[in-house]
């Protein structure tokens, strides 16, 4: 009979592919979707599976094949997952997917992959996903620690766990890669006293000098297996402790695994094992050994760094600075508690984000700071910038802000910026103070030289036209009622010779804090009817009966009694209606007073004037001061006349202030202390 190769090739292939299914590393099982009269997918049935579904699973092939999946998993039909639904549209519409699945029955994580080979039938293969399920949340984890929160004994309680050791030990390298300190030891708890009488101390913190022999025996690979303790401690301990140490805690196998990182060694994991057990999950105890290496690595750098952080904030403190670090990869800021605490903060009460605090930066000066920065940095060249940030209580404090670029890569782009924040509020105040002082004192100057300028001016005027009039009035043919207006427009000027005289010896006074006041008993009323008369006449001296004045007695007469220094008053209410009629055309000038509360009298003057631009009305109570300051303008006076009043004003017990628009006029108040008579009369 001849062979014939080609008509057995199709059962080949199938024996070869069942050999393949059998020996596949992956799980692999077949299975008949079930439908309803309707065509509805009701449930599925094993068909078959491989030997790497039992290992994975820890089903046995006999409990599954030809059963039904809702007898196999008695609650997939109540899961919350329509899994039937989900494999019966693959199966029907001959799609395929790929997802991770958690077996809570198993807890354990497999990565599916479904497909269907012929409608009504599907396919899953998988794999176990569990170890690297739990080195990613172990990553997790690990990258939240720190120095400070950093659990040793979580650590190697897991490498324990994976290993199968009954005691494992946690060791790690000081800097010099000699020594070793053992930082934990998992699964002695309930031995530990026993163990520190026979070492005779405490196993955990111990620090142990370099044994070149066991660092010859553990040189060659990740892993070493000694078959008693003894081996590893060589000059550690004496091999009498040895002994005794595995006579006591019934150790036999002992296995060093190393921690790496990039591979230089950290550290080691010491597991001692029961007499007659072994290592186990030897790959991924190995990968475990260098993610623990590359944390300690990474713990010791950030440990390193938080001392160089420390010992700087001291150096920064002792001077007053604070100090930052802004990784630009990252976008990560630190900042030391000096940055917080010189603006009332507390350490860490602001985010360390930038943007945070960018908003501090004042906003003039937001935008200058932001494309300066960033111009340095682009440039690669340090800078220092003054700039205002604001404080906890809402202002904002000067800071110096020093800054240089660090770690340049090969394209010369920076990575990172360090810099110092130091407060210049002080300094900046005492620049702003000088520059203010300067500036006064420079106005200061110009007001003085105008003042003498306008007291030639105001002092000749009346000398001259005193002079000249009583020149006139030698003349002893002249009529006598040019005589007597002669005889009024010299007294005039005498009295405002007399007034400008008055105004430099009292401001003079009011310097040297030597005005004396005269308080005594008197009626207001009289004295504002006095006043009242006398400009009446000044209104017709001065031709300007065109002028209406009207006076206000806020109180009746008998109520008008007050305890002052009447003269000083009076000559503060003539210092503002002299300024009224100066300065008022038309219209109407009012003066008087009220009661305004209990105990005190509020005076006021008003006029209908020329007003007081809003550039000059703070500056109006200052020395020298007119409104105008050149000789040149029609107004006279020393301008001491509100300076003088104000202060009046403040020796007898009160306050002043004014209103003006310009072109509408001027209202001008004071207030003095008031009580009545009956009060006065029991004082």
């Amino acid at each position: 009979m001849k062979f014939n190769q080609r008509s057995n090739e199709p059962a080949m292939q199938l024996k070869i592919y069942k050999k393949l299914i059998r020996r596949a590393p992956f799980a692999y099982a077949f299975y008949k979707i079930i439908c309803d009269e309707e065509g509805k997918p009701v449930d599925y049935e094993f068909l078959e599976v491989n030997p790497a579904f039992e290992k994975l699973t820890g089903m046995k092939a006999k409990n599954v094949l030809h059963k039904r999946a809702s007898r196999v998993f008695p609650g997939i039909l109540e899961d919350k997952f329509d899994w039937i639904g989900f494999y019966g549209n693959i199966a029907l519409q001959g799609t395929e997917t790929e997802f991770e699945q958690y077996l809570e029955s198993l807890d354990r994580w497999y990565n599916v992959h479904v497909f269907s080979p012929e409608k009504y039938y599907f396919v899953t293969t998988f794999t176990g996903i569990s170890g690297m399920k739990e080195f990613s949340e172990l990553s997790g984890i690990f990258s939240e620690y720190t120095p400070e929160t950093i659990d040793y004994d979580f650590i190697t309680s897991k490498a324990k766990e994976i290993s199968g050791a009954k005691y494992a030990v946690l060791n790690k390298f000081d800097r010099n890669g000699k020594d070793f300190t053992t930082l934990s030891v998992a699964g002695i708890n309930q031995h530990i006293k026993k163990a520190t009488s026979i070492l005779g101390f405490d196993v955990v913190g111990k620090k142990w000098d370099y044994d070149p022999e066991r660092q010859r025996k553990i040189s060659e690979q990740q892993t070493t297996v000694f078959q008693h303790v003894g081996e590893l401690i060589g000059r550690t301990l004496s091999e009498t402790t040895g002994r005794i140490i595995s006579s006591t805690f019934q150790i036999g196998e002992t296995v060093l695994v190393k921690t790496t990182k990039n591979g230089v060694m950290v550290g080691d994991f010491t597991l001692m094992f029961h007499k007659g057990e072994h290592l186990q999950n030897k790959t991924q105890l190995e990968a475990y050994a260098d993610l623990v290496g590359m944390l300690l690595t990474r713990i010791d750098a950030e440990y390193e760094l938080e001392k160089k952080h420390e010992r700087l904030n001291l150096a920064m403190d002792a001077g007053e600075h604070g100090f930052w670090d802004w990784n630009l990869d990252k976008d990560e800021l630190y900042l030391s508690p000096r940055i917080y605490t010189m603006l009332g903060y507390e350490p860490g009460e602001l985010s360390d984000k930038k943007e945070i605090w960018d908003k501090l930066v004042h906003p003039e000066d937001r935008e200058f700071v932001s494309t300066m920065i960033s111009s340095y940095i682009t440039r690669a060249q340090p800078f220092v910038l003054e700039f205002r940030l604001k404080c906890t209580d809402g202002s904002y404090k000067w800071i110096s802000c020093r800054g240089k670029t660090y770690a340049s890569g090969k394209e010369g782009k920076p990575h990172r910026v360090l810099g110092t924040h130091e407060d210049i509020q002080r300094q900046k105040q005492t620049e702003q103070e000088l520059v203010k002082a300067k500036e006064q004192a420079e106005e200061s100057n110009r007001l003085k030289s105008a003042f003498l300028a306008n007291m030639s001016h105001e002092i000749r005027t009346p000398i001259n036209s005193i002079m000249g009039f009583s020149e006139i009035l030698r003349d002893e043919e002249l009529p006598r009622d040019e005589q007597k207006t002669l005889l009024d427009i010299i007294y005039s000027r005498t009295n405002q010779l007399l007034h400008i005289i008055n105004d430099i010896v009292d401001v003079s006074k009011i310097e040297a804090n030597q005005l004396q006041l005269k308080f005594q008993h008197d009626y207001v009323n009289d004295i504002i009817q006095k006043i009242y008369d006398i400009y009446l006449n000044e209104l017709k001296i001065n031709r300007k009966e065109q002028i209406v004045l009207k006076v206000n007695k806020g109180l009746a007469y008998k109520d008008s009694y007050i305890h002052t220094d009447p003269n000083r008053l009076q000559q503060i209410i003539d210092n503002l209606l002299g300024n009224a009629l100066k300065h008022t055309y038309k219209g109407t000038i009012e003066f008087g007073y009220k009661l305004w509360s209990e105990g005190t009298l509020l005076f006021y003057v008003m006029d209908t004037g020329i007003g007081i631009p809003p550039d000059q009305q703070k500056y109006i109570f200052e020395r020298f001061r007119q409104g105008k300051d050149s000789i040149s303008e029609t107004n006279e006076g020393t301008g001491l006349g509100l300076t003088i009043s104000k202060n009046l004003v403040g020796l007898l017990g009160g306050k002043m202030w004014m209103t003006s628009k310009e072109g509408h006029g001027s209202i001008f108040y004071f207030t003095l202390p008031y009580e009545t008579k009956s009060d006065i009369s029991r004082t």
